[in-house]
């Protein structure tokens, strides 16, 4: 499956209360281009240093409520790849219900549609502990 790559170099309106690490995949390995050890906004706004990648990591830990929200994310950059992907018109996105979060045991994960998934499961560290298709 193609993944577009894009060549990054801010994130606005990041909606991300406690904790935030952003790191991107740079080819070989993972590189945090943002990291607000303590944020107290409600967003953060951030520039850095361009990198091109297909991946972005997007996870708060810190919040004062146990929940992390994730509303919007603007990315810019000049896009490395001539080709478009377009999700289906028809097609709202819903997003997928996981609880009880955080957990030290048993998870449900309750995705909508009938398409093929892939779940990823990390630890506080980012340590993969489960990965599903």
């Amino acid at each position: 499956q193609h993944q577009p790559t894009q060549v990054l170099d801010r994130l606005y309106q990041l909606p991300l209360p406690g904790r935030v690490p952003v790191p991107v995949l740079d080819g070989s390995s993972w590189q945090t281009v943002i990291n607000a050890p303590s944020n107290t906004g409600s967003t953060v706004n951030e520039t850095f240093s361009a990198v091109t990648t297909n991946r972005v990591r997007l996870y708060g830990t810190g919040g004062n409520d146990n929940y992390f929200r994730l509303f919007e994310v603007e990315v810019y950059g000049v896009s490395a790849s001539r080709e478009s992907v377009q999700a289906p018109a028809e097609q709202a996105f819903q997003p997928p219900l996981i609880y009880p979060n955080p957990t030290s045991g048993l998870i449900h994960i309750s995705l909508a549609g009938d398409e093929p998934a892939w779940v990823e499961i990390h630890d506080m560290r980012g340590s993969t502990v489960l990965q599903v298709s």
